[in-house]
């Protein structure tokens, strides 16, 4: 049986190899963990859970710096990302030290924002920034430990409590990665060595634990300073002095960037303007042969930056609350095929659309990076999808094989595009 359309229309042919559609676009996230457990969240993980398989991962910030006061911080203090100011007022409830120098821990917080998460059939993408207070250098460098052996004692500790409490089995399903965006840092921005070794320690305390469990990075941005680190990371982990053993290289079972179409003060979105990062992250990670078949994640792909701003700052920022947004997110998965798998060749394995950032969303269709928004004062349970959130089950319904597509029309592809997959169990394919 083949598929055959003229002219302008999209032409393919059923009986044509397939490439696997590896659903890579599953995973979302937010920051603060802080927010998981209040009723407005709660009720968010209870509408995402509905659908089958998505999302399937859930990235958070601030997991092993859990302060217990909810949202408490963005509705009395403004705080979007949820946290008291890191220099000042630090409130940390899981790691201390006692009179003896001798760390202890509270699960009470992490397990509380993990079993609602791991309990919707959701794995965590475990991302260990910041840094508990009672291990950092010093209040105003929250990046750096003032040991890093007392950083790889932390990890450790974390890791086998989840095994403990969660399983092996599903323990080994979760990615591990280092840091958040290192280049928002200036002093990695001028030298990259302690955030390399902050990687080294964090590596062997994972892998001390369990050597099926994947740790990765570096989560850099799209900037000058973030390829800059970007290129370092992948020179250190392939060749560079391991800061633990004193060896050449540092295991990497995953390597992520964060690519965006756009910035509220420098671009609107604009799909090249993502995928042309992407591709001078390709012809860097090309420079290393070694990590050609090691996992790729763009794991903060959003159509813009800035999620925590709205239209009240921006009111083009409305498209946020519209069809535009699904709109360009199907087209952003198209073209994660087209570019990142077939013309890059790149192993894509997590790209998260990092727009669940439910406690952003102020008030009615206030145009933030989330996928729903309340209908009544913050913080409130009333909450209504907004469109881009449907596209995500509607690709969930796309089988797991594609087939390649032709077109005669220059535009496709940057205008439009055709995603045409099939699922043998059922016999027949979807297109978006």
């Amino acid at each position: 049986m083949a598929g055959c359309f003229n002219d302008k229309y999209v032409s393919f042919d059923l009986n044509a190899p397939c490439k696997p559609f590896k659903h890579f676009f599953r995973a979302t996230g937010y920051a603060n963990a802080d927010y998981t457990y209040t009723p407005p969240f709660r009720r968010m993980y209870d509408c995402q859970a509905s659908y089958r398989g998505y999302p399937l991962y859930m990235r958070v910030h601030s997991i092993l710096t859990l302060h217990g006061k909810g949202d408490y911080y963005i509705l009395n203090e403004g705080r979007d990302y949820g946290s008291p100011d890191w220099d000042k007022k630090r409130v940390d409830t899981a790691v201390s030290m006692d009179g003896q120098g001798k760390l202890r821990y509270n699960w009470e917080l992490v397990d509380r924002v993990y079993d609602i998460i791991i309990g919707r059939n959701i794995h965590p993408i475990v991302e260990t920034v910041y840094m508990p207070q009672v291990i950092c250098k010093s209040p105003g460098k929250f990046y750096l430990p003032q040991n890093f052996k007392l950083w790889a004692e932390v990890i450790d500790a974390f890791v086998r409590h989840w095994i403990e409490r969660y399983g092996l089995k599903e323990v080994r399903r979760w990615y591990f990665e280092v840091w958040n965006e290192p280049d928002n840092h200036d002093e990695w921005n001028n030298d990259p060595s302690s955030f390399f070794a902050l990687y080294d320690y964090f590596e062997a305390a994972i892998h001390g634990v369990d050597v099926h469990l994947k740790t990765g990075g570096p989560a850099v941005k799209q900037w000058d300073e973030g390829k800059r680190i970007f290129k370092a990371f992948l020179a250190h982990c392939s060749g560079g002095v391991n800061y633990t053993t004193g060896a050449y290289g540092t295991r990497l079972d995953f390597i992520s960037v964060h690519c965006k179409g756009g910035h509220p003060a420098l671009a609107g979105p604009s799909i090249d303007y993502m995928f042309n990062t992407i591709r001078e992250y390709a012809a860097i990670l090309h420079e290393f042969p070694e990590y050609a078949e090691t996992e790729f994640f763009n794991d903060e792909s959003d159509i813009v930056w800035e999620g925590n701003m709205g239209i009240r700052h921006k009111n083009w920022l409305n498209f946020r609350n519209t069809h535009y947004a699904p709109g360009f997110t199907a087209k952003m998965i198209h073209t994660y095929c087209s570019v990142v798998e077939d013309e890059l060749g790149l192993n894509l394995s997590i790209v998260d659309s990092d727009n669940s950032h439910l406690a952003w969303e102020k008030y009615f269709f206030s145009g933030n990076r989330s996928q729903f928004t309340p209908l009544g004062k913050v913080p409130c349970t009333d909450l209504i999808r907004k469109p881009v959130f449907n596209i995500f089950p509607l690709l969930g319904k796309l089988g797991n094989e594609r087939y390649f597509q032709t077109n005669g029309d220059t535009e496709y592809g940057r205008k439009y595009g055709v995603l045409a997959t099939r699922d043998l169990s059922w016999g027949y394919a979807f297109m978006v």
